[in-house]
């Protein structure tokens, strides 16, 4: 069973942007973005802490973006 918690995670808050992306007509650029962050998103545990900590900040700064 799957605690309250563990619902939010740094990796699904990383995976929930590509959705966001591609909900309304992503450039290329975007496109690519997507891809990349729900690879590092699918892969969290195997990535490094500095990895990590850059996947966080890009999806922060796309969704203040599409804000």
């Amino acid at each position: 069973m799957i605690a309250q918690e563990d619902l939010s995670t740094p990796a699904i808050d990383v995976a929930f942007v590509p959705d966001r992306l591609l909900a309304s007509d992503p450039s290329d650029s975007e496109r690519v973005t997507a891809e990349l962050l729900n690879y590092v998103a699918a892969n969290w545990d195997k990535q490094d802490h500095p990895l990590r900590e850059h996947a966080q900040a890009i999806a922060r700064a796309l969704l203040q973006q599409r804000s």
